[in-house]
């Protein structure tokens, strides 16, 4: 239903309210967010008709680092001269990418945070 919602195929006031509140917080990361959440329904399901599955814990942490990390590199690079604009518009990293740029665009200035924020990315990819 998230994942509808999120491309305006159905419609209603508990759906909308809940995509809303999916961009507020992640931004453009509500839709890999929904596709996440479909995919673990789906798992979980597998798990439960006697087809157990295998759990890794690394491809899970490296793509919750790519994700992070790409929501904040979004507010430290375009949102360099009004982070607060992105989220407003609910595009851009939400506030979870917001408030990760801007903790450490100020205490390490843009370049150095956006140079991190990469670094992790291709951490988690690897």
């Amino acid at each position: 239903i998230t994942l509808l919602s999120l491309f305006r195929v159905t419609r209603g006031r508990w759906a909308d309210a809940w995509v809303d509140l999916l961009r507020y917080w992640l931004g453009w990361g509500a839709y890999p967010a929904a596709v996440t959440m479909l995919l673990t329904g789906l798992l979980w399901l597998q798990h439960h008709l006697d087809r157990p599955v295998r759990w890794r814990w690394r491809p899970f942490v490296g793509a919750e680092l790519v994700f992070f990390s790409l929501l904040a590199l979004v507010h430290t690079v375009a949102g360099r001269a009004d982070p607060w604009r992105l989220v407003e518009e609910r595009w851009g990293g939400g506030l979870v990418g917001w408030a990760v740029a801007v903790l450490l665009s100020r205490y390490l200035g843009w370049p150095v945070a956006a140079l991190i924020l990469l670094v992790l990315a291709l951490l988690g990819l690897a």
